[in-house]
């Protein structure tokens, strides 16, 4: 159904696809999270960019559907549901564990013969082979919430306070562990696509070290940013701004 510049998805992947898009920016979120954080880059973007939020199940629109817990189930799944918006110039970009699912389409779309991306774009997130988390997915909740506050700080204290909020939560952030815990990575050739990497100094989950190795994953070119940032800063104007002129 087209509505103007508009063009409804019927797919339950993205909110929507505009037909008058030059470069779709499809966004893998980090664990537990949903497309929220991306929705404020839609201002900051050129408006032919389009911003594409993908949504995972387990969580906002698809809440009510079980979220995947296995790498390659979950990539095979997102390339199938996006399928038909690769039908124009494209770029991937994951934050987090979203990383790591990006790079894992990527190869996914190169061996189904699609187009490839422009840019792959990570965020906060480790090379593929340099993953070196101490695994908490399977640690009762008291504990495993604890863990990632202290490793991320990412709940806020009002969430962490409200069993209902909590009893949403935690279900998709432990299946986004173990999704992140039972990752292994399979070497491949690199991409023939341009890798850019984001990461916070602050961020004690990373170094410079883990995070520039994204290089060798890519036969095309690569830079590095570092931000004075945690590990979240998706509203990093600096952040938005390389993106944007990347996609140019």
């Amino acid at each position: 159904m087209v509505l103007g510049s508009v063009t409804m998805s019927a797919s339950p992947w993205l909110h929507r696809l505009r037909s008058d898009a030059r470069v779709r920016l499809f966004c893998l979120p980090a664990a537990g999270g949903g497309s929220t954080p991306f929705l404020p880059w839609r201002g900051w973007l050129a408006p032919d960019v389009e911003l594409c939020p993908v949504l995972l199940p387990g969580r906002e629109t698809r809440l009510r559907e079980p979220p995947l817990t296995e790498m390659s189930a979950l990539v095979s799944a997102v390339a199938d549901g996006l399928g038909p918006a690769f039908d124009r110039p494209y770029a991937l970009l994951g934050y987090s564990l979203g990383g790591l699912i990006a790079f894992e389409l990527a190869r996914e779309l190169r061996r189904r013969g699609v187009e490839p991306p422009q840019r792959l774009l990570v965020v906060a997130r480790s090379a593929p082979d340099r993953q070196e988390q101490v695994a908490i997915g399977h640690l009762p909740d008291d504990a495993f919430v604890a863990a990632l506050q202290d490793r991320y700080a990412a709940l806020p204290p009002q969430v962490v306070a409200d069993p209902e909020m909590m009893e949403i939560f935690l279900p998709v952030l432990r299946a986004d562990f173990s999704l992140l815990e039972g990752y292994r990575h399979v070497a491949e050739a690199p991409l023939e696509v341009p890798i850019a990497a984001w990461f916070g100094t602050m961020d004690r989950t990373l170094t410079h070290e883990r995070v520039a190795a994204w290089e060798h994953h890519t036969s095309a070119a690569f830079e590095l940013h570092a931000l004075d940032a945690g590990h979240f800063f998706q509203r990093n104007a600096r952040l938005v701004r390389r993106i944007d002129a990347l996609l140019r």
